[in-house]
């Protein structure tokens, strides 16, 4: 039964929430579980899920001298019953480059320590500066390790000194977390931290 229903959710995590605003436009990566291919699926639990709107907002900005390796923190407050998590990550990417992504402890961030899922997909190319960041559990629906602090924290390699005054903004958008029923949880970003009511 656990496994059914981390599929469902998993499935309407994928397809995201709609409102009658404008609909989030992020996509889920490539290596989201093959079960969420089931088209029938997707159609049922798509019409239960909530009508939530994405979040949007600054992250945090970022400055050094060129070749420095930065970190911008993904900040949590109130994050008790989310499962799992999805946003895209902007940033200029002829200012630096994405490196990786760290958590618990290590620059090659696989899992958070309670075992769910990181993956990260860099679709920048050294142009458009965008990155895709989902957060789940295949096995596990019991919510994600962080309540409040850092989540996790993405890497940057400077191109070249940026001065405080001048820093580069990472700003995140389609931001969805989601509880274990499939639904969005309602959130906002204010000054660089997501707080999920």
């Amino acid at each position: 039964m656990k496994s059914f229903l981390t599929c469902c959710f998993l499935s309407i995590l994928m397809v995201g929430c709609t409102s009658e605003g404008p609909a989030p436009t992020a996509q889920p990566i490539e290596e989201s579980p093959t079960a969420l291919n089931k088209q029938d699926l997707k159609k049922d639990l798509q019409q239960a899920a909530t009508k939530t709107p994405a979040i949007a907002g600054k992250s945090c900005s970022l400055f050094g001298n060129a070749n420095d390796v930065v970190k911008c923190s993904i900040q949590v407050s109130g994050n008790t019953g989310a499962v799992a998590m999805q946003m895209d990550a902007l940033f200029d990417a002829t200012q630096m480059q994405f490196t990786g992504v760290s958590c618990a402890g290590s620059d090659d961030c696989q899992k958070l320590s309670s075992g769910h899922d990181v993956k990260v997909k860099d679709s920048t190319n050294g142009k458009d500066g965008k990155l895709k960041l989902l957060a789940f559990s295949a096995a596990s629906l019991e919510p994600m390790a962080t309540v409040d602090g850092t989540l996790v924290e993405l890497n940057f390699k400077l191109a070249q000194t940026i001065a405080e005054a001048d820093a580069q903004n990472v700003s995140l958008s389609n931001v969805i977390f989601s509880s274990d029923k499939g639904q969005a949880i309602p959130s906002q970003i204010k000054d660089g931290v997501i707080t999920l009511q």
